[in-house]
């Protein structure tokens, strides 16, 4: 006897046809109905940070719709060689995030946009007063600003050198920036 339709489950009177879901305090939803307090309209979305190979991860946000992002300093990344130039919303870094106007209104990934620098230090050779090192983006140059012209009482500074030997005069018209350095003072 092969089973029929009508004879594989006994008619069962307290079965519903179909199982209903509920809510959590036992109410039936109706299928267009979310899961949750029925005031319960608001939207949460994760923000996600790639920092395109450079820096510390960042932990992922949760941010209301309609929301914004605070700007603290655990969305300002650093990493050795770049200086961190703000998050955009393409990996391109071409649409910068506003923090003041955009806001979240789905779930994103923002994208950080490095620059590379580097690091200038000024040798005195135990003249004049210390200067501090700068920071020149890749291929930059330096500007000639009477911060980089040291005065030491008796002596007369003679210009900046690429070596310690004093032989190769930095050019501050055509000379740039492609490594950190040390700038030598000739006295």
């Amino acid at each position: 006897n092969p089973n029929t339709p009508d004879d594989t489950l006994p008619d069962n009177p307290d079965t519903p046809d179909e199982i209903q879901p509920t809510d959590p305090d036992g109410s039936q939803l109706l299928p267009s109905q979310p899961m949750g307090d029925d005031d319960d309209t608001s939207s949460v979305f994760q923000i996600t940070f790639d920092l395109l190979g450079h820096g510390e991860a960042i932990d992922p946000l949760s941010v209301e719709a309609g929301g914004k992002l605070e700007d603290t300093d655990a969305l300002k990344p650093v990493a050795e060689g770049f200086r961190f130039d703000g998050w955009f919303k393409d990996e391109a870094c071409t649409q910068k995030w506003d923090f003041e106007t955009d806001t979240v209104t789905e779930a994103i990934t923002l994208y950080a946009k490095w620059t590379a620098v580097f690091t200038v230090t000024f040798e005195l050779s135990d003249h004049g007063e210390a200067i501090d090192p700068l920071t020149v983006e890749a291929g930059g140059k330096l500007e000639d600003t009477d911060a980089l012209k040291p005065v030491e009482k008796g002596f007369r500074f003679g210009g900046w050198f690429k070596d310690s030997e004093l032989t190769e005069k930095w050019n501050f018209e055509t000379d740039t920036v492609t490594e950190n350095i040390t700038l030598y003072a000739k006295w």
